[in-house]
């Protein structure tokens, strides 16, 4: 689909599901597909296809939000508190590279903070995450060289 075509789901916004064959054919009815696929011998019905959730949360989201939560605490005490619990490893690296950056912050920046705390982050997606809606160009610097960083490994295989 080319950039200025509109999707189903853009040209139809309460369709909630549609019916495909084979070939691409889309239909709004069940019954519509299965007729089409019947008397076009090289054609099959494929089945229903049903709107995506755009606001589903996957465990991995989950993951990398409770992450980025925990990036905003302020004390060690906040962080052990939000760690209670924690079984996924990257949450668990996540505060510790918090409290780290709290025990050593002496004079620096919430800026200088935030970049420490991006540059040791362990996935593109909690990168991207984070400098989402960032507006320091020091902290999106540090999370653009991290990502580069981590494609790089990945290109490696390491």
């Amino acid at each position: 689909m080319s950039k200025k075509e509109k999707s189903i789901w853009d040209l139809n916004p309460d369709l909630k599901a549609y019916y495909e064959t084979s070939d691409g054919h889309k239909f709004f009815s069940e019954d519509a597909a299965k007729t089409y696929a019947h008397q076009n011998k090289d054609v099959t019905y494929d089945g229903e296809v049903k709107r995506p959730n755009k606001n589903k949360v996957t465990p991995i989201l989950e993951e990398i939000l409770r992450a980025k939560a925990i990036a905003k605490l302020t004390t060690v005490e906040e962080v052990n508190k939000a760690l209670e619990g924690e079984v996924e490893q990257s949450v668990i690296e996540a505060g510790k590279a918090q409290i780290s950056i709290i025990e050593n912050a002496g004079g620096k920046k919430d800026f200088e903070l935030r970049a420490e705390a991006v540059a040791k982050l362990d996935t593109v997606e909690a990168i991207d995450l984070a400098i989402k809606d960032e507006t320091s160009k020091t902290v999106i610097k540090a999370g653009n060289e991290r990502i580069a960083f981590l494609q790089s490994e990945a290109r490696q295989g390491k």
